[in-house]
């Protein structure tokens, strides 16, 4: 047998996906591994979702990362990949045969982009300190803009049935490197969109964007909605100077 051949074997047998072994191990050492291997993968899991795993049956969810850990062809090597894997995974399923709750996909998801920001390599644009209406701004990297069908940030175990609605929510990271999250409104979900949209967009088109949008309401005010929001956007970093 060649050396790829063992190895496929004896990961095989590592997942306990292998009734038999082409070759004698001692079945004591092979438990041991065995068990070692699913717990690093169990704790990975269960660390990256921890709300998730509190709301699902903890036979339930064993089952579900024993059949990730044997099934699903994981292509990245690195262990911090590992939550991004098991995303993917709870795609293929079919959630009502697993009993698990409607939302599971998208409260997943925001589980998971705080890791994905915390190890995310990203470029750190100039801060926007001055704001006219000849600002240009740009999106930056280490902040996601996100639309949900649930509240999924309110979602917990005092929680766990909350009814669908349209969530606008932005996770970024800020200057101690933290991630956070805001909720945010309709209208200022607009705004960051059109700047995650065009890099080097202007101030003076958000506000024409806004007025084109709703027209019915004061000029003044949108003045003001825009103004303190990107003050307050550009003061945690969310956007920068482009």
């Amino acid at each position: 047998m060649d050396l790829f051949s063992t190895q496929h074997h004896f990961t095989q047998a590592l997942k306990k996906a292998a009734d038999t072994m082409p070759f004698a191990i001692e079945t004591r050492r092979l438990e041991i591994y065995q068990e070692l291997f699913f717990n690093n993968i169990n704790g990975f899991v269960a660390q990256a979702f921890p709300v998730l795993k509190s709301l699902v049956d903890p036979k339930v969810w064993q089952s579900l990362v024993r059949e990730f850990f044997i099934h699903h062809p994981c292509a990245s090597p690195y262990f911090v990949n590992i939550s991004e894997h098991f995303l993917e995974y709870l795609q293929t399923l079919d959630l009502q045969q697993w009993q698990l709750p409607q939302y599971s996909l998208h409260l997943a998801h925001y589980e998971w982009l705080e890791l994905y920001l915390d190890t995310l390599d990203c470029e750190e644009p100039e801060l926007l300190t001055e704001l006219n209406n000849d600002s240009h701004m740009q999106w930056y990297q280490g902040a996601q803009l996100l639309q949900y069908p649930w509240p999924v940030h309110q979602i917990s175990p005092q929680n766990p049935a909350p009814e669908a609605q349209d969530t606008f929510l932005l996770v970024y990271r800020d200057s101690q490197d933290r991630v956070q999250f805001l909720q945010l409104s309709p209208v200022v979900a607009v705004i960051c969109n059109q700047i995650v949209q065009k890099v080097g967009i202007k101030y003076a088109e958000l506000y024409d964007i806004l007025l084109s949008s709703w027209p019915q309401t004061n000029q003044s005010d949108l003045v003001n909605l825009l103004k303190n929001n990107i003050n307050m956007l550009a003061q945690r970093g969310i956007i920068r100077a482009a």
